[in-house]
C-alpha cells in the first residue's frame, strides 16, 4: 500500500469531549490566525485544513478521544481503503510550555498527520475497505506472506523519533507497541539506490526512558541521543524516518494495533521542547511485489486570443495512467494504460491484467489547431510544434500534466496598389522631342482587420515587401508610412532647343511643368503629354519697326515738380545783397530770354547742356510731327540700349556758373528716364530675329533723329529772334 499524497478529507474529526477551538482553512486565513498557522506550517503541517483543540478537558481522561477518518487514503491489494486513527489517553508532560498550553492539531491529510504540544498520548489505527470490512493486516506478516494470495507483508513505519540535545530543543521522542512481534532497524551503513540517501547505521533501538507519564519505561528511541542528532529534514523525508530516525513494525497480532507516542527530555534539569510531530510514512506496506506508484498524466490545450479570451473549447486529451510495481529485491517495472484508472490488482508475479502495457513512456497524439473564422494562429508553446498543430508529446510515469496554449490573432488581409506618373514630350506632329519622364512609383498597402472591420493604409516609395507583424497587422519592413495619401513631386518640362511648349494634357494647363499631384490608393496611373512647337524664324530682309507710343493722341508732358503744392521758384542769388540776375546765355552774343510756357502745339526747347562744350542733342522723334519718345525694344542676351535723356526746360534760373538748377530739372530728367525704362520693360520680345543687324539699324536711326532735332531747333530759334 501507498498513502495517497493528494488525499484531502475535510470531514471534521470526531470527539466525545468538545469542539475544535480553531479551524484553519489554507485559502481563508484571518489576520488573527496567521501567526499560529505559519508556525504549524513550518512544523510540516502543510495541508489545506487544520483542526486545533484545547486539550485541558482531555488530560488524564481515559475515555476522552479524537478520531479522524481519511477516505480514499490509498489501496491495499487493489482495493480502495479508508485510514482511521483514534487518539486517546492524553497525559501532561512535565514543565509544560506555557506558550502553547495543551494543544492538539490534526490535518486533513493522512501523511502530514498531527502536532501535539505538552502531551504524550496513544493512537490506535486500522484500515477498512469500501464495504466497511477491516483490512486483515494481522494476516500480512512475514510468516503469512505465502498464504495471503498476494505475497503481502504489511509494515508500518512510525514517524521520525527526533532527538535533539541543545538547550532550545531538548527532547527525545519515542514509540512503543505491544501489538507487533517484529521491528526493523537498519544496523548497516545506509544507502538507498532509489533516492541516493546515505547515512551511518541507525542508532534507534529499545531503551529505557524516564518521565513519559503514561507508564512507558522501555520504548524505541535514539539510544545515543548525545552522539547523534536528528536531521532537520527528518520529519519530511521518509528516508530519514524509515531508515535512520524511525523504526518499522510488522507481524502485527491485531488488525487494530495501538502505539504509545511521546517525548521525554534528554537533560531532565533543563527546559525542553514539548512539540511532538507525528507523521505517517507514505509507504506503510510492502509485499514481494507491491504497487508503489500510480500516476495520471493529462494533456490540456487552451485556444485563446492575444488578451487571453477563449476562442475555442479547451481540448483535453484522453489521460494515461502509469503503474509502478516494485519487487521484494528492489526491481522496478512500469506499466501504462490509456484513460484514468485506479491501482490495479497484480498477480503473484507482480503483473496487472493484459490491458496494461509494460513501458515507462507514452505519446499523446498530435492535435490539429481548430480553424476559427477571421483568425489565424500566431503562437504555440507546445514543444516541437508549429502553428498548425500541437505535435506528439511524450510522457513517462514521472511527468507532470501537460498544459499548452495556442494563441490566435485577427487574420489581417491586405490590398495593394501602385501609382505611376509618366510624361511624354512630342511636337505638333506627334514626334518625340525629349525622353519621357517618370515620377518615382508610390506603393500603397491597405491592411484590413476582419474582426472589427477597421482598415489602415500605408504608402512607400522604397519597398514593396508586404510582410505584416502577425500580432499587430503593422508592416514589418522598413519604409512604410502610415497615411491615406501622399504627393508626387512636380516634373519640370525640359528645355528643347529651337522649340517652345504650346500645349499640355495636364488639367492645370501649366506649360512649364507637371505640378505636384496628390494621390491615394485609388488613384490610377497618371499619363500626360506635353506638346512643343518650333520657334518662328527671323526674316533678315525686314528690319524691326519701332513700337508705337503708349498714347499717340497725347504728347509727352513735362514732369511735375517735386512738391506739387508749391510752384517752382527761381533760385535765390548766392549773395543776398544782390538781386538775382538771369544767367548769361551760353553764347554771349545772344542774351538769355525767359522760357516760354509749354505749348502743346510746340515742343519744349531743350535745356542748355551741362557741359557747354558739348551741347545736349535731343532725340529724334519717331514722327517729326509728334514728339513722342521712342521705346527701345529689348535685345536678347545683351544689355538694353540706353538712349540719351531728354531734358525738359523749366522756368528755373541758370546760375552764375552756367549750371542748371538741378533740383527740379534733373528730377524731370529722371522721371523721363523712368518712362523710357518703363516703355522698354513693357516692350514685347520678338519671337525670332538677328540681334546684331537689328542693333545696327536702331543705332543709325537714332543718329539721324538726333541730327534732325538739332537742325529743327536751330531753325526755330532764328525765327523766334526775328
Amino acid at each position: 500500500m501507498q498513502f495517497n499524497k493528494e488525499c484531502s478529507d475535510v470531514t471534521a474529526p470526531k470527539t466525545n469531549v468538545g469542539q475544535p477551538s480553531n479551524v484553519y482553512d489554507k485559502n481563508n486565513i484571518s489576520a488573527a490566525q496567521k501567526e499560529r498557522y505559519d508556525l504549524y506550517n513550518r512544523d510540516g503541517m502543510t495541508s489545506g485544513k487544520l483542526w486545533e483543540y484545547d486539550m485541558s478537558n482531555y488530560l488524564n481522561n481515559s475515555s476522552a478521544y479524537i478520531q479522524k477518518d481519511w477516505a480514499n487514503a490509498g489501496k491495499i491489494n487493489g482495493r480502495r481503503v479508508t485510514f482511521h486513527e483514534k487518539f486517546h489517553d492524553f497525559v501532561p508532560q512535565k514543565n509544560a510550555d506555557s506558550r502553547f498550553g495543551y494543544t492538539f492539531v490534526i490535518s486533513d491529510n493522512p501523511i502530514t498527520n498531527v502536532d501535539v504540544y505538552n502531551m504524550n498520548f496513544k493512537v490506535t489505527f486500522w484500515f477498512t475497505y469500501e464495504d466497511g470490512s477491516i483490512v486483515p493486516i494481522s494476516q500480512m506478516g512475514t510468516n503469512q506472506a505465502s498464504k495471503n494470495g498476494n505475497n503481502s507483508i504489511f509494515y508500518f513505519m512510525t514517524g521520525s523519533l527526533t532527538s535533539q540535545s541543545d538547550t532550545s530543543r531538548n527532547r527525545r521522542e519515542y514509540a512503543q507497541t505491544n501489538d507487533a512481534n517484529t521491528v526493523l532497524i537498519s544496523k548497516d551503513p545506509i544507502h538507498n539506490p532509489e533516492t541516493g540517501f546515505t547515512s551511518d547505521p541507525s542508532s534507534m533501538g529499545l531503551d529505557t526512558i524516564v518521565g513519559s507519564g503514561d507508564g512507558v519505561t522501555n520504548a524505541y528511541t535514539n539510544t545515543k541521543p548525545l552522539d547523534y542528532q536528528s536531521n532537520d529534514n527528518s520529519d519530511t523525508n521518509p528516508d530519514y524516518y524509515a531508515l535512520q530516525d524511525g523504526v518499522t513494525f510488522t507481524d502485527f497480532t491485531t488488525d487494530m494495533p495501538t502505539f504509545s507516542l511521546g517525548a521525554v527530555p534528554i537533560h531532565a534539569d533543563q527546559p525542553w521542547w514539548h512539540g511532538n510531530h507525528n507523521m505517517n510514512s507514505d509507504l506503510v506496506s510492502f509485499t514481494h511485489y507491491n504497487v508503489v506508484g500510480v500516476s495520471h498524466i493529462n494533456e490540456t490545450i487552451d485556444y485563446v486570443d492575444q488578451s487571453g479570451k477563449q476562442m475555442a473549447p479547451q481540448h483535453k486529451s484522453e489521460p494515461v495512467t502509469f503503474v509502478t510495481v516494485k519487487s521484494w529485491d528492489g526491481q522496478i517495472i512500469t506499466y501504462y494504460k490509456k484513460g484514468y484508472h485506479e491501482e490495479p490488482d497484480i498477480d503473484e508475479n507482480g503483473v496487472p491484467d493484459n490491458s496494461w502495457i509494460r513501458a515507462d513512456n507514452y505519446d499523446f497524439d498530435a492535435v490539429k489547431n481548430p480553424d476559427i473564422n477571421n483568425y489565424h494562429v500566431i503562437s504555440n508553446d507546445a514543444p516541437n510544434s508549429d502553428l498548425s498543430q500541437v505535435s506528439k508529446q511524450g510522457v513517462n510515469s514521472n511527468s507532470e500534466d501537460l498544459h499548452f496554449t495556442v494563441v490566435y490573432a485577427p487574420a489581417y488581409t491586405i490590398e495593394t496598389s501602385e501609382v505611376n506618373e509618366t510624361v511624354t514630350y512630342v511636337d505638333t506632329e506627334g514626334n518625340q522631342v525629349a525622353d519621357p519622364a517618370s515620377a518615382k512609383p508610390i506603393h500603397f498597402m491597405t491592411v484590413k482587420n476582419p474582426v472589427d472591420g477597421t482598415s489602415t493604409t500605408y504608402y512607400s516609395t522604397t519597398t514593396t515587401d508586404t510582410t505584416l507583424d502577425p500580432n499587430t497587422g503593422v508592416p514589418s519592413a522598413a519604409g512604410w508610412n502610415k497615411g491615406d495619401n501622399t504627393q508626387l513631386l512636380a516634373i519640370m518640362n525640359p528645355n528643347v532647343p529651337g522649340y517652345h511648349v504650346v500645349e499640355t494634357t495636364d488639367p492645370s494647363g501649366d506649360l512649364t511643368q507637371i505640378p505636384v499631384k496628390v494621390v491615394d490608393s485609388g488613384t490610377g496611373n497618371l499619363n500626360y503629354k506635353v506638346t512643343y512647337a518650333a520657334n518662328k524664324p527671323v526674316n533678315p530682309d525686314e528690319p524691326n519697326k519701332p513700337d508705337k507710343p503708349v498714347n499717340p493722341d497725347e504728347p509727352n508732358k513735362p514732369d511735375k515738380p517735386v512738391n506739387p503744392d508749391e510752384p517752382n521758384k527761381p533760385d535765390k542769388p548766392v549773395n543776398p545783397d544782390e538781386p538775382n540776375k538771369p544767367d548769361k546765355p551760353v553764347n554771349p552774343d545772344e542774351p538769355n530770354k525767359p522760357d516760354k510756357p509749354v505749348n502743346p502745339d510746340e515742343p519744349n526747347k531743350p535745356d542748355k547742356p551741362v557741359n557747354p562744350d558739348e551741347p545736349n542733342k535731343p532725340d529724334k522723334p519717331v514722327n517729326p510731327d509728334k514728339p513722342n519718345i521712342l521705346n527701345k525694344p529689348m535685345i536678347p542676351n545683351k544689355p538694353a540700349y540706353t538712349e540719351p535723356s531728354v531734358l525738359v526746360p523749366n522756368k528755373g534760373s541758370i546760375g552764375k556758373n552756367n549750371t542748371l538748377s538741378t533740383n527740379n530739372e534733373v528730377q524731370q530728367s529722371q522721371g523721363l528716364s523712368q518712362k523710357l525704362d518703363g516703355s522698354l520693360i513693357g516692350a514685347k520680345l520678338p519671337k525670332t530675329g538677328v540681334v546684331e543687324r537689328r542693333n545696327n539699324f536702331i543705332f543709325a536711326g537714332m543718329m539721324m533723329l538726333t541730327i534732325s532735332v538739332i537742325v529743327w531747333l536751330s531753325t526755330r530759334r532764328k525765327k523766334d529772334e526775328q
